[in-house]
């Protein structure tokens, strides 16, 4: 009885595993319920066990992404008196790292559109922190600058991400501290 959850668990994990492989071959529109349950050895039933449908494992996987790097930005924002931009920097950086495939491709042109939006949300406390907040600006600057430093950043992590044989992590954050963003941090 005591194996159960772990068994559940990794049924779970096969069958996001085997999406994902899919995913990587394939658009979502042309991937299967039978495709993944073939690949990881399970039957339909199964499947719906733990999942609604093929968008619904897409969902968990980002949710699961974007949960890990909410968690470990908030725990960081929460301990710091005094903050600081790079280091939040290199927490997603190695997050990103680590999970370079899921967040190159859930970020770039064949990704879920509805993930970089999701993403930003969840970054934007950083920026808030160290670039937005600490200036005179209306509420509609704040988001205009907000959206503008989200954009960019996230674009340029993207490229960093498709790159792997270019800069390393203790090279990136000091070309966006020195060289980007210099006269707001």
């Amino acid at each position: 009885m005591n194996k159960q959850p772990q068994v559940t668990e990794q049924t779970k994990a096969n069958l996001k595993q085997a999406f994902w492989e899919l995913y990587l071959e394939r658009p979502i529109e042309k991937i299967t319920v039978k495709q993944i349950t073939d690949r990881a050895g399970y039957n339909r039933a199964t499947f719906y066990l733990y999942f609604r449908d093929i968008y619904d494992v897409l969902e968990q996987i980002e949710n699961e992404l974007l949960g890990m790097l909410g968690q470990l930005l908030e725990k960081r924002l929460m301990k710091e008196a005094e903050p600081d931009f790079s280091s939040h920097m290199v927490l997603l950086l190695e997050l990103a790292r680590r999970h370079s495939t899921q967040f190159s491709v859930l970020l770039g042109e064949r990704g879920d559109p509805a993930f970089a939006p999701r993403f930003k949300q969840v970054v934007a406390p950083i920026l808030d922190r160290f670039l937005v907040t600490d200036r005179a600006l209306t509420p509609g600057e704040a988001e205009l600058l907000r959206e503008f430093y989200l954009s960019g950043i996230l674009a340029a992590v993207v490229a960093w991400l498709d790159d792997p044989r270019g800069m390393s992590i203790a090279e990136f954050i000091p070309f966006l501290t020195d060289v980007v963003l210099p006269a707001h941090l």
